[in-house]
């Protein structure tokens, strides 16, 4: 259980904020970074020993690795983060680079090998070319995911399913293609299957194969590659580390690594206080929990929810993923083919067929992985001694296999990680 470091003080208990923020991911960090410029009284939380959940960064011997941020979208100029950042007065200190425009993920599989870059136009005139029996259709696929994308994104904040019904044209093709499948779309373009796997290549942004992921979901996603990708041209724990200090900087506010929450206090129906593994008692006016929604029942007591909401945290866990840090040194990564975009291989030019496999009870033989180099993009020293490069390798696999060895035996389930 995560305790208080030397070097953090102790708080008095019952001290009261206008914000309590519960987890240090992309999220709370981002929202009590704003909060805190907005002159709110913020207290921000996390168990792990560094912020940034999901993006959090570790360090290993001379290397710096992020945990699992690859890119990200929507940096440029004008564009959410960046406005996100101005509003932070951080746009100069936290700067990204945007990946080649001409072809930032690559997607491989027997008989493909095709590069994907920024732009839609641009990508079905490219695809057109390849495919020309199927230009008129891939037309209407890339105008339908993009009115689907611009439809997603101009939904009000808090908005519940009842918005999209009552505005049948302003989301027409949100309505349209609600309980659509990627695979869905496919089949009614009649796509062939080598171009089915270049447009839904990047599966690994969603583990899921084209039968069972949600078009909208689809579109939402990689709807956002018209624009382009970014990288951070120091580290994700530099875009971390310059959120958190927007918090720790003001005033009254307030942070607290290596705290778990261990109890919230609901009375009258809404939540009053939280409790520390330490003892320690916290109140606020208003409480944020960005993490993994099943904790909060048994933070706040399964009793205290509607059936309704019950049900919906009753969900099982899916895809899990293995993922491999290399720190490399006097290997010539590009004279191995690798620059700074991203690679998604495939066994198989069958997408579905490649999930069956890799998400099976059992460990594939040729499993399906997303790798990228992050030190062949410009980057900061952090990432890697000098005259050294990192790659990272990513593959989906069977959550509840890996989740049975480990419950059953810890050796077995090392091994089944090792032979991974």
């Amino acid at each position: 259980m995560p305790t208080a470091t030397k070097h953090q003080s102790v708080v008095a208990p019952n001290e009261h904020y206008d914000y309590a923020i519960i987890g240090m991911g992309i999220g709370g960090l981002t929202l009590g970074a704003l909060l805190a410029q907005a002159d709110q009284k913020v207290i921000i939380f996390e168990q792990h020993v560094v912020p940034g959940g999901y993006g959090h960064t570790f360090r290993h011997g001379r290397f710096s690795f992020c945990a699992e941020l690859h890119y990200v979208w929507d940096c440029g100029a004008g564009e959410r983060v960046y406005q996100m950042l101005e509003k932070l007065g951080l746009e100069n200190k936290v700067r990204f680079h945007r990946l080649d425009p001409d072809g930032f993920d690559r997607i491989v599989a027997p008989g493909v090998d095709y590069t994907i870059g920024s732009g839609f136009q641009r990508e079905w005139k490219r695809l057109s070319e390849l495919f020309p029996s199927h230009a008129r259709e891939l037309k209407e696929y890339f105008d339908i995911i993009a009115t689907i994308h611009r439809q997603l994104y101009d939904l009000p904040i808090g908005f519940s399913w009842r918005t999209v019904l009552a505005h049948p044209i302003r989301y027409s093709h949100i309505n349209r293609y609600l309980k659509w499948t990627l695979e869905d779309l496919f089949n009614h373009l009649h796509f062939p299957v080598r171009l089915r796997m270049i447009l839904a290549g990047q599966s690994a942004i969603f583990w899921a194969p084209p039968r069972d992921l949600s078009l909208v979901v689809q579109a939402g996603g990689v709807g956002s590659y018209d624009q382009g990708a970014y990288y951070p041209t120091q580290s994700f724990m530099h875009v971390m580390k310059s959120l958190l200090r927007k918090i720790k900087e003001k005033p009254g506010c307030r942070s607290m690594l290596s705290t778990e929450i261990v109890g919230i206090e609901v009375r009258g129906g809404e939540a009053r206080s939280v409790t520390t593994a330490q003892g320690q008692r916290f109140t606020a006016d208003r409480f944020l929990f960005d993490g993994d929604a099943q904790l909060s029942l048994g933070l706040i007591g399964e009793e205290k929810f509607p059936k309704a909401f019950q049900k919906k945290l009753k969900y099982d866990y899916g895809t899990s993923v293995l993922s491999v840090y290399l720190g490399l040194q006097d290997i010539d990564l590009r004279g191995h083919g690798f620059g700074e975009q991203n690679l998604f291989w495939h066994p198989k030019v069958n997408l579905n067929e490649v999930y069956d496999d890799q998400l099976s009870e059992r460990i594939p033989q040729r499993p399906y992985f997303f790798c990228n180099a992050p030190t062949l993009r410009p980057h900061h020293a952090v990432l890697a001694p000098p005259g050294s490069d990192q790659l990272v390798m990513v593959a989906p696999c069977n959550y509840g296999l890996f989740r049975r060895l480990r419950d059953q035996c810890e050796a077995d389930y090392q091994a089944a990680k090792q032979q991974y």
